[in-house]
Formats: structure tokens, sequence, C-alpha cells
């Protein structure tokens, strides 16, 4: 097994579904499960730190912070800079 397939499989394990059927699920969502770490990686020091947004995408490993504002939005439907300061975020 990869590791990319067997990180799949924990992160379904999590949720009580198959690797499978939680790749199906997450493409039916539009999105993969890498996408859905990112995202959640992305998400916490957003909201709980002053971290610049740019040191955030270092650590995410995108080469820019507009690669990671891409991926912000197409994920969230706001910049990070609107999810930062939006309450309960």
């Amino acid at each position: 097994m990869s590791r990319s397939a067997s990180a799949a499989a924990a992160r379904g394990a999590c949720f009580a579904l198959s690797p499978r059927t939680f790749q199906r699920r997450l493409a039916e969502a539009g999105t993969t499960w890498r996408d859905a770490a990112r995202r959640d990686r992305a998400e916490r020091p957003l909201r709980d730190s002053d971290i610049p947004v740019q040191s955030i995408a270092a650590q995410l490993g995108y080469t820019d912070a507009r690669t990671l504002r891409r991926a912000f939005r197409r994920w969230n439907g706001q910049s990070p800079d609107i999810f930062r300061r939006t309450p309960g975020a």
C-alpha cells in the first residue's frame, strides 16, 4: 500500500468508512483527501493565530501565498484574510 493510500485509509477509518468510500465521498464533494487535509491545516492557524498567510503557505508546501489564497478561495469561497476576520470562523 502506498503512503498516500495508507493516509487515505487512515482518514476514512476516522469516519468509519472504507478507503474507497471515503475517496468517493470526497470526489462527490469535489475535493481529495489531500485538499481536505491542507484545508484543515490552513484553517487552524488562520483561526487561532496571527501567523502571516505567507508563512502558513510555506508550512503547507505552497510556493507562495497567492497559490494558497487561490486554493483557500476555492475551498471556502472567501480569502484567508476575510476568513481570519470572520467571527466564529
